[in-house]
């Protein structure tokens, strides 16, 4: 289940707050709120998560502590731009080019205008949002890591 630390109740309020034609896709978690513009989706194959990826318009990372959200990096590895709270890890992964980050207040009215404005406007190019998810790609980052390193000592 979508538990509050995930940040289930702001899916919630979204879906209610919306325009009618807006769908939001939940994927991997059973969801309980009952409405009709959600999906859920409890299990899905991990080879067929980048088609889901693909047909979003931005992913909303609710959550209220996650460290390192990997679906964040996922998303912006897919072109998919972010919306989300400041809280943990997604203050490192939303950069300008990739997302709006709306803040640690959980304000969810800034929430909802963010999400609005990245599917209406198209804010982001593809190729930027993508270039900040493999920021995060495993030899890439290792290498980056170990140039600071050896910067420093």
């Amino acid at each position: 289940y979508w538990s509050e630390w995930k940040g289930a109740s702001y899916v919630g309020f979204l879906a209610k707050r919306l325009p009618k034609d807006y769908v939001i896709l939940v994927i991997g978690r059973h969801f309980t709120y009952k409405r009709d513009n959600i999906i859920n989706i409890t299990k899905v194959d991990n080879s067929l998560l980048p088609n889901y990826y693909a047909i979003a318009d931005c992913y909303v990372s609710t959550t209220q502590d996650d460290n390192f959200p990997l679906v964040l990096m996922e998303a912006q590895i897919c072109g998919v731009p972010i919306v989300g709270f400041g809280h943990g890890g997604t203050k490192e992964q939303i950069t300008q080019k990739s997302g709006i980050m709306v803040g640690e207040e959980n304000d969810v009215d800034k929430l909802l205008h963010a999400v609005i404005h990245v599917v209406e406007d198209k804010p982001f190019i593809k190729s930027d949002i993508i270039n900040s998810g493999m920021r995060f790609a495993k030899f890439a980052h290792a290498k980056r890591m170990l140039n600071i390193y050896e910067k420093y000592n």
